[in-house]
């Protein structure tokens, strides 16, 4: 599904569900710890993660006193860097993401998040001692789809805490191997997500 049918979708579900539940809107931002990694393991020189931000909005339609369904707008910066020899390199791929969350309460300030996440890449750079390249024709994949899930703990009824866990599902970029047996690799994002929340306005 793309981001142009996703958008509409979730304005649909914002009106649908404004008539029978709570609906809050506010921002979250934080840090996130970014890898990727092959359909058939390491490939050439390992690589190592890297920190990145994100930052966003988000809505919280209140089904129930335990469920909710949390769509999301945000900003993400992905990648990695790997060393050669003495040159260290950094590849950036950022993204606007769509996760749609469903957020079970097991307690009253604790509890579970799952959903699908859609992603479209916006820019992908590798930077060096000296000098920086655009990889887009590398990393020639547009949109990407994933899933996230974590855990949630409410500091006040405004404020929240996340921390999750994304993996991603369709590849971001496909290797053609010739050498060998020939085959094909296909890389993915993965991301560790550290967040704040915090509620701004509530219609209900």
């Amino acid at each position: 599904m793309s981001i142009k049918n996703v958008i509409p979708s979730l304005l649909f579900l914002f009106s649908a569900t404004n008539a029978i539940a709570q609906v809050s809107f506010g921002i979250k931002g934080g840090l996130n710890y970014n890898d990727t990694f092959y359909s058939d393991g390491p490939m050439g020189n390992e690589t190592q993660g890297q920190l990145g931000f994100h930052i966003g909005g988000y809505s919280r339609i209140k089904i129930s006193e335990r469920l909710s369904i949390i769509p999301e707008l945000q900003y993400i910066g992905k990648g990695f860097q790997f060393k050669i020899v003495s040159q260290d390199y950094r590849t950036n791929l950022n993204y606007l993401e769509i996760p749609v969350m469903l957020s079970y309460s097991v307690f009253k300030s604790f509890g579970v998040d799952l959903g699908p996440t859609t992603g479209m890449k916006i820019s992908s750079k590798r930077k060096y001692d000296g000098g920086r390249m655009d990889l887009s024709d590398l990393y020639n994949k547009t949109f990407e789809f994933g899933v996230t899930g974590g855990l949630h703990c409410y500091v006040t009824d405004k404020l929240k805490l996340t921390a999750s866990y994304y993996r991603g599902f369709t590849s971001i970029r496909d290797i053609n191997i010739s050498f060998g047996s020939p085959k094909v690799l296909h890389e993915y994002n993965t991301n560790f997500q550290f967040s704040v929340s915090y509620s701004i306005i509530t219609l209900r």
